[in-house]
């Protein structure tokens, strides 16, 4: 089906299944009048059949990858963070030419606010997950948890030629240190890439962003201020913590007066309390 404008997520490990159909709800909750494409590498496709048969189930449009982004081997082993090596093939998105224009958004987000007026801006939109709150004023470039893009022929790929580069100058690196690296000179001269960390806001640094920046979490009554994406980007993804995780979470996160934090939680919780998997 040829499609001009989607949402897009990238689906690469079984366990961020529940994670994507929690984002599919989210999004038609808000009554967004675009679909969600989920794109997954060809041999994952191979090994997970359930998994396309939920999908389907859900009424939910799935891309094979037309190939695979990887480091080699003897590169990629020497990398502390090991969770970096499957994230390449989020670039991708850039070369998808079936599509006029995308709104690529990870896996670990809950819409709660519409945010389809983010396909009036123009390619290369992203917003800096931190706002340079303070303690993490440093975090002022773009974040790709959430990016608009226009795809063109083989910019994926170019993109992730660079890997050979970054590595030279960082041991560690991600989708989007290369990004950062391949549109350094746009992002350090200029400010168009930037919309408000509204639009993909760090839940562990939620408190810290409302408070600091004027933002709310009015999801009942949502105004400008609103927060319109929640991104849990860190270790505590709800849809993989136990009983006795939540617990120690709460605890936690009462202790430090993390109110706002607790409340994206919650949001999170309802909506994957919803979720049916056969």
């Amino acid at each position: 089906m040829k499609t001009d404008l989607a949402y897009i997520t990238l689906l690469s490990s079984p366990e961020y299944l529940k994670g994507v159909l929690v984002l599919a709800k989210s999004l038609k909750k808000v009554k967004s009048r675009f679909p969600l494409v989920v794109l997954m590498p060809s041999d994952f496709i191979q090994d997970h059949e359930r998994i396309l048969s939920i999908l389907s189930g859900n009424r939910l449009e799935w891309l094979e990858l037309p190939g695979n982004f990887t480091i080699p081997e003897r590169n990629s082993r020497y990398m502390h963070s090991r969770r970096w090596v499957n994230t390449y093939d989020k670039l991708q998105v850039f070369g998808l030419t079936k599509f006029t224009k995308l709104v690529f958004l990870d896996s670990d987000m809950l819409v709660v606010k519409n945010i389809d007026n983010l396909f009036d801006k123009p390619h290369l939109t992203f917003a800096a997950a931190s706002e340079q709150v303070s303690g993490y004023e440093s975090w002022d470039m773009p974040n790709t948890g959430m990016m608009v893009i226009e795809p063109e022929p083989g910019l994926g790929e170019k993109i992730f030629m660079n890997w050979w580069e970054v590595q030279s100058g960082k041991t560690d690196f991600s989708d989007q240190d290369l990004v950062h690296y391949y549109y350094r000179d746009k992002f350090k001269n200029s400010a168009t890439w930037r919309v408000p960390a509204t639009y993909n806001s760090f839940v562990f640094l939620l408190d810290k962003i409302i408070d600091e920046k004027g933002y709310n979490l009015q999801v009942g009554s949502p105004d400008e201020k609103t927060i319109s994406v929640l991104h849990f980007a860190m270790k505590d993804r709800p849809w993989m913590m136990s009983f006795y995780d939540k617990y120690l979470f709460y605890l936690q996160k009462l202790s430090r007066r993390k109110f706002k934090e607790i409340s994206a939680y919650q949001l999170y919780f309802n909506m994957l309390s919803s979720i049916k998997i056969k």
